[in-house]
């Protein structure tokens, strides 16, 4: 449990660094200037305590044999597991040290150096960290390209959503923000939607060994949770757009956050699926994929296209945008066990 847990937390670590860097990049100093400089140390830190997680396991595993001390020395400088760990724990202490000595807190002029020298850094912990990814072992240096476009795509979005929803001024005005961002989250969705997909048919090449595995069926309750995901991202960066340019006090503040949040829930059945075994891997895959118009299917259908309606409903009466959560959540639910019930 602490493995599969561990690894949404390392995902918020990363998306609270780079989205910081990303608000500073562009320009939006009153959000950059409000998200503590302990905040950003811890995530660091964070980084390097839970991407030791992994090891953790692979140590307690020999512990039994060897002894902890013997086996924690064998599997940081014997395993590449290790060895890549030992490049994560460096590239935390280089930033540590650049977030310490330089600020980066008011602007991109500012930040000079330090701000480029932190990027750097940043790839090279998600280079390190991803290095043992499902399609890094499968598929060598082309794998984690992908896998590495995915994953950043995603912490600069993710993380740019977390810093506006958290810390930007309630005084300040949402249009310049969301004038720039749009055009990000778009550009970041296309990356995100094209290198899943080439990861979903690497790593899943038959839609029938997916519905038997562990792995197939988080990577479904994950796609159908990117379909609500994408509803808020449409009535972020259109709707909200539209209602700011008539009323320019406006405060679409929870629905950046509701966003956020259910970014957060992809990340906890990320972590579950990175725990898991490929279909590929498996010894006995499905031999075969059936449909059934089950009845309880269609009503599942019918729920899940209603919660949908709902999630729209509750945006154009002014609703509180947390109200559309479990909503989603409920479509996710929905989706999924339609789905489960016309395949078997």
């Amino acid at each position: 449990m602490i493995y599969w847990l561990g690894e949404p937390l390392l995902y918020l670590c990363f998306a609270v660094i780079i989205g910081w860097l990303t608000v500073i990049r562009a320009g939006e100093a009153e959000i950059a200037a409000q998200i503590p400089k302990p905040l950003v140390i811890t995530a660091i830190c964070g980084i390097g305590v839970l991407s030791f997680l992994p090891l953790l396991r692979i140590v307690l595993f020999f512990a039994g044999n060897a002894g902890f001390a013997v086996s924690l020395r064998n599997v940081l400088f014997s395993l590449a597991e290790g060895k890549a760990y030992g490049w994560t724990l460096l590239f935390c202490l280089l930033m540590l040290a650049a977030v310490c000595v330089k600020p980066l807190h008011l602007s991109i002029r500012e930040a000079g150096w330090g701000w480029w020298l932190c990027c750097i850094l940043c790839l090279g912990l998600a280079i390190s960290v991803n290095w043992f990814s499902h399609m890094t072992a499968n598929y060598g240096l082309a794998g984690l390209l992908v896998h590495l476009i995915h994953f950043l795509s995603v912490m600069i979005w993710s993380g740019t959503l977390l810093a506006a929803g958290w810390f930007k001024p309630t005084s300040s005005s949402w249009s310049g923000f969301l004038k720039w961002f749009h055009i990000l989250a778009m550009v970041a969705m296309t990356l995100i939607i094209g290198s899943g997909w080439l990861m979903s048919a690497a790593l899943i090449p038959q839609i029938a060994t997916a519905a038997v595995s562990s792995y197939g069926k988080a990577l479904l309750l994950k796609h159908l949770l990117i379909i609500p995901l994408l509803l808020f991202g449409f009535i972020n960066g259109f709707l909200i757009k539209r209602k700011l340019s008539q009323n320019h006090s406006y405060q679409p503040t929870t629905w950046i956050r509701a966003e956020a949040v259910l970014v957060l829930a992809i990340y906890i059945i990320t972590g579950y699926m990175n725990q898991q075994a490929t279909p590929e891997s498996l010894p006995d895959p499905a031999s075969g994929l059936v449909l059934h118009g089950h009845p309880s299917a269609l009503l599942y259908l019918s729920l899940a296209t209603g919660c949908l309606v709902g999630l729209q409903a509750v945006y154009r009466r002014n609703k509180n945008a947390y109200l559309a959560l479990p909503l989603s959540l409920f479509f996710t639910l929905a989706a999924y066990r339609a789905v489960m019930l016309f395949i078997s």
